[in-house]
């Protein structure tokens, strides 16, 4: 019998919304009558609409809570409200952490643990400390997780926190238990219980018990294990949430399953799945059926297992995680290998075969981690076999009393020592050559793309708010081009673009590509959102200032120069690797498009930008802008559109 299907539940987030709503209970029609209320102070309003946006977070309004969060982010900017600007990044963190989307609550997170730090909040950089390693932990980057954990221990303990120093036990916990260190997470585990046992907090303890039956179901201890999901239940009862209970009554119907007390896990395992579908939870809905498959297999009902089986395989789409998908098909292999259906049979171990080898493959798809992999692992069977070798000589020697076998020894000795040498230079070689892989794989791609793609072969796709994109494209390229020769055209393009690249990575921007003439780039990729619009259109004046000088050089020497128009604007984009050969990292999304639309859109010698770049700088005063009222933009209809340039 397999271990519990689904993973332990994550509490933290619970908890600290809990913790952060608790000072006031107003109704959320009310909290929002006060931020409507334009004759109500921003002392009152901005707290009001903190407080509603955590309830979209119960409530599990994701979207909601992002679009209430960037309101609540610009208001509080708007009125320069530090700590309120701390609490928004913090918001936005846990929403785009319940979307799934870790790397941007990282980034967010990140920003809100400067800003309390700063304004010397512990409590809430505590917090924030906290769900930046639940944040890894989903990652799987466990070094990381427990870093940021056992920094947020200490700030508790300082703090003499009772209630988030047994928050902060409870997420090491999580940690531990995911790298299947059962003893370690159950000590960190009972701590937290003794701490909420001792402050009578009922409120933490419904997690903290089914989180505890998991572990010591693992540990085999299935006495304590259902012990503790029917505390949890019963906790959950007192509470009246009943689709929290299905992942401890789907918990109950596997301990049943274990020691084939058949019709109560068939009874938890239905309580469940009602649960589960009330509350749409896919993948545990998946789990159910496939253990119910089982479940009847192992009862000689083979009829109805199949329909469970084909219920759990209807389910699964593209959505669906591999192992999710692979316990269907194991759950088909059951029952066709039961009823002696021996084709069926081996086509649904075929396919279980090959989703290990994508689960396997998720870890590592890349060609050239492989050949490293394979060569580190070699270099250290020859050293292994060399020390092995030395030992055996020093046996060897000690037995042999006769000169002639001791000269014999120092000999093999030497070759050994000869060997070694040659592991260690080889060692050397492949360090060198992974130092310039790095650096070739550094070039074309960002370093945390770069840094993701190593560690496991591949890189998810990320979404990112508030990047300024720019675009720039020279004018009359094919006339110029048909004047030089394809060494002078690629000579003058190479001086130019490398002159864009000098002045990307003096602002912080990521190059993106170039297509022909046209040159790409985008701020705010490496986290600095506040500064980054501003970086852009310098970058972007500097670059126009750049084919100015090169202009007059061209000129005074007879030859011939390029002029560019240049666009930029800001938005949302999606941003990932394309292609498994030859990498290219890229951006998606409608505001690449406006931006390419403003690039066109403009006029040689001036930078055009959005409505929306505008806004976000329109009080710098760097900058002059110039109205051009709407513009026709292909594709777009008629846009707002100015032009800027420095304040002299």
């Amino acid at each position: 019998m397999d271990k519990l299907c689904s993973s332990l539940l994550l509490i933290v987030f619970v908890s600290l919304i809990s913790a952060s709503n608790a000072q006031g209970q107003t109704p959320t029609d009310s909290l929002w009558e006060i931020w409507q209320d334009g004759s109500a102070s921003i002392n009152e309003r901005i707290p009001a609409l903190h407080d509603y946006i955590l309830y979209e977070l119960m409530q599990a309004d994701k979207d909601s809570a992002i679009k209430y969060g960037l309101i609540l982010l610009d208001e509080s900017q708007r009125q320069g409200a530090k700590h309120d600007v701390g609490r928004a990044y913090k918001l936005l963190g846990m929403a785009d952490y319940y979307r799934g989307e870790y790397h941007q609550a990282i980034d967010e997170y990140n920003l809100a643990l400067k800003i309390f730090l700063e304004t010397r909040d512990s409590t809430t950089y505590g917090k924030v400390l906290n769900n930046l390693g639940i944040c890894y932990r989903q990652l799987s980057d466990y070094a990381k997780a427990l870093d940021y954990l056992g920094e947020n221990v200490l700030v508790f303990e300082q703090l003499k926190d009772t209630p988030n120093i047994a928050t902060a036990y409870q997420s090491l916990g999580i940690v531990y238990s995911d790298a299947e260190l059962y003893v370690k997470a159950l000590d960190y585990f009972e701590k937290a219980l003794h701490l909420y046992e001792t402050a009578g907090d009922i409120s933490k303890l419904k997690n903290l018990y089914v989180n505890l039956g998991v572990i010591h179901f693992n540990l085999y201890s299935l006495d304590r294990s259902e012990e503790f999901f029917y505390k949890a239940i019963s906790v959950v009862e007192s509470t009246n949430r009943q689709q929290s209970m299905a992942f401890p009554y789907h918990n109950l119907g596997a301990i049943c399953f274990e020691i084939n007390d058949t019709a109560q896990a068939f009874k938890h395992y239905m309580t469940s799945l009602g649960m589960s579908k009330a509350s749409s939870s896919h993948g545990q809905i998946m789990d159910t059926y496939s253990n119910l498959g089982l479940l009847f297999t192992h009862m000689g009902q083979h009829e109805r297992a199949m329909r469970y089986c084909d219920s759990a395989m209807a389910l699964s789409d593209s959505n669906s995680s591999f192992i999710k998908t692979q316990s269907a098909c194991r759950c088909k292999y059951t029952v066709y290998k039961n009823t002696l259906m021996c084709d069926s049979a081996l086509t649904y171990l075929e396919q279980i075969r090959d989703l290990d080898d994508s689960i396997a493959g998720e870890e590592l798809q890349s060609d050239l981690l492989r050949v490293e992999f394979k060569r580190k692992e070699l270099l250290d069977s020859i050293e292994r076999v060399e020390i092995q070798k030395l030992r055996d000589f020093k046996i060897q020697k000690e037995r042999n009393i006769y000169i002639g076998g001791a000269v014999f020894i120092l000999l093999l000795l030497a070759a050994s020592i000869n060997r070694l040498l040659f592991v260690r230079k080889s060692r050397e070689a492949i360090r060198k050559e992974k130092e310039r892989s790095d650096s070739l794989l550094l070039n074309i791609l960002p370093e945390p793309i770069a840094e993701e793609l190593k560690r496991k072969g591949r890189a998810a796709a990320r979404s990112y708010r508030n990047i300024s994109v720019l675009f720039s494209d020279f004018q009359n390229f094919t006339q110029i081009a048909e004047r030089l020769t394809p060494d002078q055209l690629l000579d003058e393009l190479n001086f130019c673009f490398k002159g864009f690249d000098e002045i990307c990575k003096k602002h912080d921007l990521e190059k993106i590509k170039t297509i022909g003439d046209a040159y790409m780039a985008a701020g705010g990729l490496h986290g600095a959102i506040e500064s980054s619009v501003k970086r852009t259109v310098i970058a972007g004046l500097d670059m126009m200032e750049f084919l100015e000088k090169r202009k007059k050089v061209r000129e005074s020497q007879g030859g011939e120069y390029f002029e560019m128009r240049l666009g930029i604007h800001t938005g949302s984009v999606v941003a990932g690797i394309v292609g498994s050969t030859k990498f290219q990292y890229d951006l998606w999304g409608d505001t690449v498009n406006t931006a390419s639309r403003m690039e066109s859109s403009g006029s040689v010698g001036r930078i055009n930008i959005s409505k929306v770049t505008h806004d976000l700088l329109k009080d710098d005063q760097d900058f002059v802008f110039e109205y051009r009222g709407m513009v026709e933009a292909k594709g777009k209809g008629e846009v707002e559109m100015y032009f800027v340039s420095r304040r002299k």
